[in-house]
């Protein structure tokens, strides 16, 4: 599905830190409260998404689309471009 490239986190200390998928960025050794992987060409993040309802008071979960059901290929490619 996506091929290997950054992930960002953001740490214990609340602070956001960025490494390669292929290990845990040194920032986050402590822990990791949250960690988002952010695809190299587009810098487009893909994620499970939940449709709710409240219904008498409660949340219902309705449907559930998985990340990978959303990814679609690149439009642009950030990583040959010239900075």
């Amino acid at each position: 599905m996506m091929e290997e490239g950054e992930v960002f986190g953001l740490g214990p200390d609340r602070q956001i830190c960025r490494g390669e998928t292929t290990g845990v960025p040194p920032c986050l050794a402590g822990g990791v409260i949250l960690v988002i992987p952010l695809r190299v060409q587009d810098h487009q993040v893909f994620t499970d998404q939940y449709l709710n309802t409240i219904e008498n008071g409660n949340f219902v979960l309705k449907a559930t689309v998985k990340a990978a059901d959303l990814y679609y290929d690149p439009l642009v490619d950030y990583t040959k471009e010239k900075i």
